[in-house]
């Protein structure tokens, strides 16, 4: 039989206990949990009895592994924020309080997962108009230095 008690009551728990008719000796285990992360699709579970689709460590594609991924992006797994998939402040990732692990709710993870998609849209959408603007500057820029050689250059003499 288990028993699981939180550490302010061990005092409590007697060393024998009286079950079925057998006096039986309570043994104390001490369980340290560890948060999990498969390193074949990324997800925070035990690894070895994984059998999902493989996915990239750097933008979670299932497409390809980080062996061939070709981007320059990273993108998260889990959260889809712009890092890879084992980032230590991923908030989607488990935590341990009071020695018990604590899952996000699925309701949650879906939430960061839309805010970050958000955010990195956003964060795309004004890189391109900084890009584009870039290169508004470049043609302007060049049109002006078209300008300043045709007035700079000497004119032939007659």
């Amino acid at each position: 039989m288990i028993l699981a008690t939180p550490e302010s009551a061990i005092s409590d728990v007697p060393h024998w206990i009286h079950f079925f008719g057998r006096n039986l000796r309570i043994r104390r285990k001490n369980i340290n949990p560890k948060v999990q992360q498969c390193a074949q699709c990324w997800d925070f579970h035990n690894p070895r009895t994984c059998t999902r689709q493989p996915k990239c460590w750097l933008c979670g594609a299932k497409d390809h592994t980080e062996q061939d991924h070709k981007e320059s992006t990273q993108q998260c797994a889990n959260c889809l924020g712009p890092a890879p998939a084992d980032h230590a402040n991923c908030p989607v990732r488990p935590s341990i309080k009071q020695g018990i692990l604590v899952w996000v709710p699925k309701t949650q993870v879906a939430a960061i997962q839309r805010i970050e998609a958000r955010q990195q849209q956003a964060l795309s959408s004004k890189t391109a108009e900084d890009g584009n603007q870039d290169k508004q500057s470049d043609t302007d820029a060049s049109s002006e230095n078209t300008a300043v050689e045709a007035v700079s250059s000497p004119t032939s003499p007659q």
